[in-house]
């Protein structure tokens, strides 16, 4: 039996939608982290759950945590960090 992965977004996350992911193979939900709020997450697992309850299947869930990052927008040059430096960050 393949397994299939896929990542929930707000077109993926009805039930309906779910149920006929979970016929076409997907038993793996990711969720990514980068890309939701707590709010979103809770509403999503409670969807799932819902699903898994409704329909008696199972869901695997794989919940992408993004690395640190800093979002700095344009830079006046290409810049490159290594660990152990200290730079002073200024919002405007």
């Amino acid at each position: 039996m393949p397994q299939i992965i896929v990542s929930l977004w707000p077109a993926t996350t009805s039930p309906e939608i779910l149920k006929e992911l979970y016929n076409q193979w997907v038993r793996i939900l990711r969720l990514n982290f980068t890309h939701e709020t707590k709010e979103s997450v809770v509403v999503k697992m409670a969807i799932i759950h819902q699903v898994e309850e409704d329909f008696w299947i199972k869901f695997y869930l794989v919940m992408d945590l993004e690395w640190p990052s800093i979002r700095t927008g344009k830079l006046d040059r290409p810049r490159q960090y290594k660990k152990g430096d200290i730079f002073k960050c200024i919002i405007k």
